[in-house]
């Protein structure tokens, strides 16, 4: 017989389940003491195989594959309960893992007690960050706290529910019919509190049991962190069955304001439209109306006249100031990543760090660009300035003058290297092959030629740059940097190539996700991006700070995970710049007046087609009787006595 019986829930988690079940398997409490139920909810991946594996290779290992998707994880738990065969039950999800000592501390003091029900603590990781969780509304007497029944101490319900870090007897759940809600989320808080309100016999361990992980990379989030509408509505289906345990216990129903207090943000934080909001907090409505005269019960501050609107029922402008505090309720690192999910990061090539800095974004699936201003192709992960327009105008109207190369001097001294599919040739007047007796080079990729610089006494006199079919479409003489475009026939003159720099930059800025960021670490090896205008990217620079252009050595003051502080510096940014709070309910007054005075014209515009619809009905009234009289007078006597007038006229019947 074992002793507990382990419920690990299971979807796409090929990546992660070997970390969740090796910390089952490293257990103080031995490993064969413990039975591992995992219930795969019909992945898409390579889970199954794997659970199967561990089946086939462990004989305390159970495996349950579902044949249907169930949504969440209240299902795979009821199901795995169902085929329990401990004393005790805990749960683990498959991202998460057990402290090494997790299940001997749970286990030894719920036997020990002869508890239903006992509680460890837990941290919560994201990269290198680990917050500790802390129980500020329970006094706890040497590191524990016990209770023989929840309603002597009804704090514990504003405890984080945590099904995960708990030891819970299977016949309190069995007598008392205790199940996880199905096909919602938040099925584990209404699980942990009817566990709560039938327990015989309480305890909480201050000690963390389980590492908590909501996600290693900033975009790995979970089901709970999906803001769509069935997620959304599936939260208050929850949270509504959580009030219908507490209809013998109104007092019990004031833990649901922590619960609010973390659905409201994903509400505001999410796209749906704001028809599916106004739908989803009239739904809600019950829950709020808990906490309407409710003086003790305050959400955070930039949440409060949200909840006043709401309490009055005024869910359109409830909805409507959501949009005004949306930004500055992000503040997990799911929602950073959603802020700014849809941004390019574009950084500019000055030196290694750069391409450092790339590798870590585009390690993590962000959008990010590295941009290169050497006049070498080198496609695989920069955009190469020279490259970007040339593949620009490589292609389009035949009809131009094809380049002539120059010939070759016979008295010309002629280097060639090869470098993959560039080749690079070298002309010198002389044996001697100095710099200063260097008159051309030129650049062939594919054996088409890029690019032919001239010399004079070593220096550049002129680059010209080619695209595939030998259409010149860039040439830089004397500080004089002209861009040709072959199908619209025009040329753009920059005064410098820091001018075309700034050009490319900009281009590439406009045709970005939304407004991007845009990274120049070392300015003074490349160019000073304080001339690209702040309308189009949001500017970090290390080095030149201007007006709008951010000191980004703040980065290196942040404790953690460096990409994490790269996101939360860039949010910080994107915030301070477009989100002025104070200012916002000025812009949107101006937008709502604005709005009003186009309803009205185009009300004034709808009332005179209107009237004039009714004119032409009027004019065309009249013209068929004028077609009716008409008629008639053809076809009475009256046309034979006025044939001599008619004569004189010219009228023809």
């Amino acid at each position: 017989m074992y002793k507990i019986s382990i419920i690990v829930p299971v979807y796409n988690a090929e990546d992660k389940i070997e970390r969740a079940f090796n910390s089952i398997y490293n257990q103080t409490l031995g490993f064969e003491n413990l039975e591992v139920i995992l219930v795969d909810d019909c992945s898409t991946d390579s889970s199954p195989e794997i659970i199967k594996n561990y089946q086939e290779k462990y004989e305390n290992v159970k495996a349950i594959c579902l044949d249907e998707n169930s949504g969440f994880a209240g299902k795979p738990r009821n199901i795995a309960v169902e085929n329990a065969t401990s004393e005790y039950l805990m749960f683990l999800d498959s991202d998460d893992e057990y402290f090494n000592n997790a299940c001997e501390i749970l286990y030894e003091n719920i036997i020990n007690d002869d508890y239903e029900m006992v509680s460890g603590n837990y941290v919560r990781c994201v990269g290198d960050i680990i917050q500790n969780k802390y129980w500020n509304n329970i006094e706890l007497v040497d590191n524990s706290f016990e209770v023989k029944s929840v309603h002597e101490q009804p704090e514990l319900f504003s405890l984080p529910p945590s099904v995960w870090t708990k030891i819970i007897k299977k016949d309190l759940v069995l007598k008392n019919d205790i199940k996880f809600i199905e096909g919602v989320p938040a099925q584990d808080v209404y699980f942990v509190y009817k566990c709560l309100l039938n327990a015989d016999g309480i305890k909480y361990v201050d000690v963390p049991v389980v590492r908590y992980m909501p996600g290693d990379n900033i975009h790995d989030f979970s089901t709970t962190s999906v803001k769509n509408k069935k997620t959304l509505f599936g939260f208050l289906k929850a949270y509504i069955e959580i009030l219908s345990l507490f209809d013998d216990y109104e007092s019990y129903k004031r833990c649901l304001g922590g619960h609010l207090d973390f659905w409201v943000p994903h509400l505001i934080a999410s796209n749906i439209s704001k028809v599916e909001k106004i739908d989803l907090l009239t739904y809600a409505y019950p829950l709020f109306e808990i906490f309407k005269d409710d003086v003790d019960f305050k959400p955070r501050f930039v949440l409060r006249e949200f909840f006043n609107k709401v309490y009055k029922k005024d869910f359109a402008g409830a909805v409507i100031l959501s949009e005004k505090i949306r930004f500055k309720l992000a503040e997990n690192n799911y929602n950073i990543y959603n802020e700014l999910k849809n941004r390019d990061i574009i950084i500019l090539e000055t030196d290694n760090h750069s391409y450092e800095l790339f590798n870590l974004f585009n390690e993590n699936d962000s959008s990010v660009k590295l941009l290169s201003f050497d006049n070498r192709y080198d496609s695989q992960s920069r955009i190469n300035i020279f490259e970007y327009y040339s593949k620009k105008f490589g292609e389009g109207n035949s009809d131009f003058q094809k380049f002539i190369e120059p010939k070759e001097n016979e008295n010309y001294i002629k280097i060639k290297k090869s470098h993959g599919n560039v080749v690079n040739i070298k002309y010198f007047s002389s044996d001697s092959k100095n710099d200063s007796d260097l008159v051309m080079e030129k650049f062939y990729i594919d054996d088409k030629l890029f690019e032919c610089t001239t010399f004079n006494d070593g220096e550049i006199q002129k680059q010209s740059f080619f695209t595939e079919d030998g259409f010149k479409f860039l040439n830089i003489e004397k500080n004089v940097v002209k861009l040709f475009n072959r199908d619209m026939d025009y040329e753009i003159e920059f005064s410098g190539i820091d001018e075309f720099y700034n050009y490319f930059i900009s281009e590439i800025c406009l045709i970005s996700n939304e407004k991007p960021f845009l990274i120049c670490e070392n300015p003074t090896k490349c160019l000073n991006i304080k001339n690209i205008d702040s309308s189009i990217a949001f500017k970090i620079s290390n080095g030149y700070c201007c007006a709008q252009t951010y000191d980004m050595e703040i980065i290196f003051n942040f404790q953690g995970n460096l990409l994490n502080n790269w996101y939360k510096f860039l949010r910080n940014i994107y915030l301070d710049e477009i989100n002025d709070l104070n200012d916002l309910p000025v812009k949107y007054d101006k937008l709502e007046n604005k709005n009003k005075s186009l309803k009205n014209k185009i009300n004034n515009l709808n009332k005179q087609k209107s009237d004039l619809k009714e004119q032409i009905k009027k004019l065309e009234k009249q013209r068929d009787n004028y077609h009716d009289l008409n008629n008639e007078l053809l076809s009475s006597n009256s046309w034979k006595l006025t044939k001599p007038l008619r004569k004189i006229k010219n009228i023809k019947k």
